[in-house]
């Protein structure tokens, strides 16, 4: 039986160099059926334009203004829910995983 498809999403601002780190940690992840969606909240830092040079292929929406912590989680979601995903995981972007972590979930 196949793993459930869960959606991990990782709510960006200002902290690129959090979110690298953090995202280099869930590459590592042995779970086989997880998508990694970054909401960058309007970050003036150049970050969604860092993120997609480091990161080809990951998806980044942009609010478009800062909505705050819950306005971009919320946004985030919004956004997963258009796709067949049967969990949510909400990631904190200075969070470090083991590469086993979705498996104990």
């Amino acid at each position: 039986m196949p793993n459930p498809r869960v959606c991990i999403i990782l709510l960006n601002y200002n902290r690129c160099q959090d979110t690298i780190e953090c995202l280099n940690s869930l590459k590592q992840c042995v779970y086989d059926s997880y998508h990694i969606l970054v909401v960058d909240n309007a970050s003036t830092d150049q970050s969604a334009k860092k993120l997609r040079r480091e990161f080809p292929g990951l998806e980044i929406v942009s609010t478009g203004r800062n909505l705050g912590y819950t306005g971009g989680i919320n946004f985030g979601i919004r956004h997963a829910l258009q796709s067949p995903f049967e969990y949510i995981l909400i990631l904190n972007n200075d969070t470090l995983v083991t590469p086993d972590f979705l498996n104990h979930l």
